[in-house]
């Protein structure tokens, strides 16, 4: 698979990171994943230790720290903040049934893949912590479209027998870097010097957290009777935790402190590792501990608690010894194996069992790859109007379901999309070479065209992916027979479904009963809230009696639009309106309103990032196309409360009507409309009024949305 321009970011939902051997395993993945095309995020509580931000950093993720479950509503909004800013589309959470309520952050921030993990299971004797445990267990499924799990044990407790056997579980294996704990001779004999250890000493290992799982208490029992039979032994113990202390005294108490060597918090377990002669865990329970694989690639012989999960045994030397035997049996076998044991390149029985980081790895890149489909908007103009902001509504929304790249050439799109954080490609000219390009780059799933020479470009190039064709406008070609009908006829004959912005599109093809099938009408996504909020609550002086958004080209007929303002001058010599956008009629337009004389009343300001702000100056919205698609600058003129006098075109009726605005077919009725409106003072209140509740109706950013991910699909 190619490179992505942008990786997709993965926000890990880690909790605590308190070094334990989750964070362990994430980071293994971390390290080895191909970040040009997944990138990590870690979101981690505030009360965290050791996380390693600057290697993470390095790595190109980020560590955002947020506050603890502890406090949920806080928890909650902060979480739901940051993934719905971040617009991430995999939430992955490795808090087991705690993932209840980061996932359901998560489907507030409208994030579509939510991944739950389990890491772990649960043991009577640490019952209160289980107790909230089995409460949230039932729960963990509900905000959760995946389910991830690290052995069969911990998916079966979490998930359930059901959902196990149905396939709908995910094993993620607990892999690590095979090369990096492979045995080394050399450098055990360097670290034992370090640590101060001689070559003919009995070294035991074990590395954890000190908590209650880990049952540190009976491994010091256990070393009490294997130092009882060899004096020449010592025990090493990595990790940090809350019972470190308590261990500790008990190692003074049975006058062990200096055969027992409190490491702490490590970043050198695989040195560690080669220091050893055996690896301990008797663990109350266990997902699957990367320790014991660790410890396995290290070549070591190990011993296990038969509670933990039976995939952790990789090599036929490790033992599994029941916790009911005593301290003293541990011993007995521990130092048995030892005395006949000799250590050995594990790489291959590593990799049989599928613990191997650098294959491991891909799979997981795989996985999240296929929930992230790439999506192609191809669109001809390199100019920002009304249909490149409908591509960039439907890439940029949160609960857009796809990775979508905006296709297109070099101009002053460019500085719209990254305004909008929204991927981009650009090519030269839109063209079959340049489009062929773009798919062997970005092997998209999906192609999703957003006019008549994407449409018919697309459809040469498509092979097996699937076409989306979107018409935003009912062009006079679409009426007729002639060169462009019948290559759109091609197009559509090739597409799996063709996208109308109005019924209008469809009743005037010519061939639409060819393709009729096919054809959809979704309309365009409207949102008001999004309108209201770049106005950033401020309140306008009414500069302009009259405005219009909209490029200048022939389909706005900007000379009807000159036409009508000459004639309201007429009655009105101090009549001011506005025209905000560009085009390519801009230069004869300047003319002909130095031709009429009109240069105090018609003023051009060119294309602006924010229009609303000049439609919120207006008084009426003026639109005279001779042809529309939708009319999507009406919509958004209602929801700033301006009457809308337009033209009666395309899909325009669906948007105004004599309750909020006038349908013209005539210079005659713009002019009288707009008059009326002025001399009338109840007449343009009640109509504004209407304005504004139009647009409430029209509002339906989320369901237009939904719709195309269902087209999609």
């Amino acid at each position: 698979m190619e490179k992505r321009q942008e990786p997709i970011r993965v926000a890990q939902i880690m909790g605590k990171w308190l070094g334990g051997g989750v964070e362990s395993v994430v980071m293994n993945y971390y390290r080895n994943i191909d970040r040009n095309k997944v990138q990590f995020d870690f979101i981690c509580d505030e009360d965290s230790k050791y996380i390693p931000k600057d290697e993470i950093e390095g790595l190109g993720g980020k560590v955002i720290l947020i506050p603890p479950y502890q406090k949920p509503f806080k928890y909650h909004k902060e979480l739901k903040r940051i993934l719905k800013e971040g617009k991430y589309k995999i939430a992955h959470s490795h808090i087991n049934t705690l993932s209840v309520f980061s996932l359901w952050a998560a489907k507030a921030a409208g994030v579509p893949v939510r991944i739950a993990h389990s890491h772990s299971t649960t043991n009577k004797k640490e019952w209160k912590k289980n107790f909230m445990k089995q409460i949230l267990r039932p729960f963990c499924k509900v905000f959760a479209t995946d389910y991830f799990c690290c052995s069969e044990k911990a998916g079966r407790w979490q998930f359930g027998n059901r959902a196990y056997n149905q396939g709908k579980v995910y094993l993620l294996n607990n892999a690590i870097d095979v090369d990096k704990f492979k045995y080394d001779e050399k450098l055990r004999k360097e670290k034992r010097k370090e640590l101060n250890i001689s070559d003919d000493e009995i070294v035991i290992g074990h590395i954890g957290r000190f908590v209650t799982v880990k049952n540190h208490m009976f491994l010091i029992d256990i070393f009490k009777e294997v130092y009882k039979r060899n004096k020449n032994s010592v025990l090493l113990l990595a990790g940090d935790g809350p019972l470190k202390e308590k261990i500790k005294r008990k190692v003074e108490k049975l006058g062990l402190e200096n055969k027992v060597y409190f490491l702490g918090q490590r970043s050198d377990a695989n040195e560690l590792y080669q220091a050893m002669d055996a690896f301990v865990l008797p663990s109350l329970y266990e997902g699957l501990p990367v320790v014991g694989v660790e410890a396995q690639a290290a070549g070591l012989p190990c011993f296990f608690s038969t509670d933990m999960t039976k995939e952790t045994k990789i090599l036929n030397t490790t033992k599994f010894i029941e916790l009911t035997e005593n301290s003293k049996k541990w011993a007995t076998i521990i130092l048995h194996e030892i005395n006949n044991y000799k250590r050995i390149d594990t790489t291959s029985e590593i990799t049989e069992n599928n613990f191997n980081i650098s294959i491991e790895a891909t799979k997981l890149e795989d996985y999240y790859d296929k929930y992230i489909k790439n999506v192609l908007h191809i669109v001809n103009s390199n100019k920002y109007s009304g249909l490149e902001k409908v591509a960039c509504d439907i890439i940029s929304n949160p609960n857009y379901e796809y990775n979508g790249i905006y296709v297109t050439k070099d101009g002053p799109i460019i500085e719209s999309l990254k305004s909008r954080n929204i991927k981009y490609e650009i090519i030269t000219k839109l063209s079959i070479k340049e489009l062929k390009r773009v798919i062997k780059k970005y092997h998209p799933e999906i192609i999703h065209a957003h006019d008549f020479t994407a449409s018919v470009i697309s459809a040469v190039c498509k092979k097996n992916i699937k076409l989306i064709e979107h018409l935003h406008n009912n062009c006079p070609w679409l009426k007729k027979i002639g060169i462009k009908s019948l290559a759109f006829l091609y197009a559509g004959i090739r597409a799996d479904k063709i996208i109308t912005v109005s019924e209008s599109i469809e009743e005037e093809f010519i061939f639409s009963k060819y393709i009729s099938k096919k054809i959809l009408c979704v309309g365009n996504p409207i949102n008001t809230k999004e309108i209201i909020e770049k106005l950033d609550g401020q309140k306008f002086e009414k500069k302009y009696d009259v405005c219009c958004v909209a490029r200048i080209t022939e389909q706005k007929n900007p000379i009807r639009f000159i036409s009508v303002v000459k004639e309201l001058t007429k009655t009105n010599n101090n009549l001011k309106t506005i025209w905000v956008g560009d085009g390519e009629l801009k230069e004869m337009m300047i003319k002909e309103i130095r031709k009429e004389g009109l240069e105090n009343n018609i003023k051009l300001v060119g294309f602006k990032k924010n229009p609303y702000t000049y439609m919120a100056q207006s008084k009426v919205f003026l639109l005279t196309s001779d042809w529309e698609g939708y009319g999507l600058v009406a919509a958004e003129a209602l929801t700033i409360g301006l009457p809308c006098v337009v033209s009666n075109v395309g899909g325009l009726p669906n948007i105004v009507d004599a309750s909020c605005g006038k349908l013209c077919t005539s210079d005659d009725d713009f002019i009288h409309e707009i008059q009326e409106l002025f001399s009338d003072n109840n007449y343009y209140l009640t109509k504004s009024k209407n304005a504004l509740k139009k647009s409430a109706e029209l509002n339906n950013i989320n369901e237009y949305i939904k719709k195309i991910n269902s087209i999609y699909k």
